[in-house]
């Protein structure tokens, strides 16, 4: 019987079984430590970007926080997205009714586009995208043509489809105090489509509009609002909410 203990050669073939069991363990230990601070980094994020959800709809007022630069906000960095749902803004009127316009849009054609404030001296549009901004100094541009300077009221804007072909898009976004809104009157036969992508501010849209009466009409505006959250310059995770503005 040999009692003399392990050999050199038994303690090598020991010490590398040893090390082939614990560096997976080790290995297994430390990824799981890493998921465990992710985990806790993403719900601590999240209930950062919920905070501020909660801040933002407790405000009586839409304020502009989708900076490209995002919020430091609890230690996280947040990208905020607030967009308008454009089907909740929009007030479908069964009854024709008069409104009174700052601005005439008319859509004749996808490249046939043009406006006016006194319905006389019309600029043209040469391309179906129309960005309309309402600066917080109250000047209205449209295109980035100045159309309507220091405007201190809401800003009322006609849009008039002909019975026209295309696919036109409209970028709206007011940085004012007032409120943007667009009465849009349409033929019965429509061979085109629209997109109404509100990306700041009060705006609300009327549909279904002929002439000649009036009706009461109660605007509001639904929001989402989304943000992305990140620390160190890594995703987190987005969350999402929305808000309603009744104005």
């Amino acid at each position: 019987m040999n009692n003399k203990g392990f050999t050199l050669i038994e303690l090598i073939i020991s010490i590398a079984i040893l090390m082939i069991i614990l560096v997976p363990l080790t290995n297994m230990f430390v990824f799981s430590a890493k998921v465990n601070a992710l985990g806790r980094e993403e719900l601590d994020g999240i209930s950062a970007a919920k905070k501020y959800i909660e801040e933002i709809k407790a405000s009586d007022e839409l304020f502009n926080v989708d900076e490209e630069d995002g919020v430091e906000y609890k230690g996280y960095k947040l990208y905020v997205d607030i967009l308008g749902v454009e089907k909740y803004a929009s007030n479908d009127v069964d009854n024709d009714f008069e409104f009174e316009e700052d601005i005439d849009i008319l859509v004749l054609d996808q490249y046939d586009i043009k406006f006016s404030k006194d319905k006389i001296n019309y600029q043209y549009i040469g391309n179906p995208d129309i960005d309309i901004e309402f600066t917080d100094k109250k000047d209205l541009y449209i295109n980035e043509i100045e159309v309507i300077k220091n405007h201190k009221e809401n800003l009322n804007i006609g849009l008039y489809f002909s019975d026209t072909l295309g696919v036109f898009n409209f970028t709206i976004k007011n940085f004012s105090n007032y409120s943007i809104n667009i009465y849009i009157v349409e033929p019965d036969l429509k061979r085109y489509e629209y997109t109404l992508d509100i990306l700041n501010g009060k705006v609300s849209t009327y549909k279904n509009l002929k002439k000649n009466q009036n009706v009461d009409i109660s605007p509001y505006m639904l929001y989402k609002i989304k943000i992305d959250v990140e620390k160190n310059e890594e995703y987190i995770t987005t969350l999402e909410g929305t808000k309603k503005f009744d104005y």
